[in-house]
């Protein structure tokens, strides 16, 4: 998978352009009808051109799917990675809590660019449990990734992540999603990048036909 991400007038806010390919191959086996396991190993850049920033990431990851029942069902899969990293990168030395519209928020008050060279491991992480009701349909999600990022680095990212479908009419399906986020730098606390973040997403979707569906 290659990436090509660019921003108009990017620098000016933060944000730069950069490249990112990623190559992965899974090897599973079948060893019961409700159980399903399976080996991951990937390889994935990450290029700053303007920053001259490049990250090279390995991992290998195992997982296992377990069908519990007909109505609920399980996977999880959990491993390491290895993540060297060169280049520029922007950093906060001085931060202040200001209160705006009734809630603090962080400002960086210093930013700084560095030169970074590491090498530095970490752990990944995707673990995922769906229930069908009666009349509703229930998933939650808990994961840890290492994600491409305009901030001129990558970000380690937690995800805990909850989604809710219950159909409204035959051909109608509510849905309501929580997300939350917790994303660090992965060479460091970089100038507003490392933050929390919580999402509430309601929705609805279409059933057309058998084949077809759209939501908002």
């Amino acid at each position: 998978q290659l990436s090509n991400v660019s921003y108009e007038n990017g620098v000016s806010l933060g944000l730069y352009d950069y490249r990112s390919r990623t190559t992965t191959a899974r090897l599973a086996n079948q060893i019961s009808l409700r159980d399903q396991v399976f080996v991951i190993v990937g390889y994935s850049d990450f290029d700053v051109s303007i920053t001259s920033y490049e990250s090279k990431t390995t991992n290998v990851q195992a997982g296992i799917t377990h069908i519990f029942s007909e109505s609920l069902r399980a996977t999880l899969v959990a491993g390491g990675r290895r993540t060297s990293s060169e280049g520029i990168v922007s950093t906060c030395t001085q931060k202040v809590l200001l209160l705006f519209f009734g809630r603090l928020v962080e400002f960086c008050m210093q930013p700084a660019n560095i030169t970074v060279s590491q090498v530095e491991s970490g752990s990944l992480l995707n673990a995922n449990l769906e229930k069908q009701f009666e009349v509703a349909r229930l998933s939650a999600t808990l994961g840890r990734a290492l994600n491409s990022s305009g901030s001129g680095t990558q970000v380690e990212t937690d995800t805990m992540k909850l989604r809710i479908e219950r159909p409204v009419t035959p051909m109608l399906t509510g849905v309501l999603t929580v997300n939350a986020y917790d994303i660090r730098s992965e060479t460091g606390n970089g100038s507003g990048i490392d933050r929390k973040s919580y999402q509430i997403e309601p929705g609805l979707r279409w059933q057309l036909t058998r084949e077809w569906s759209t939501g908002a």
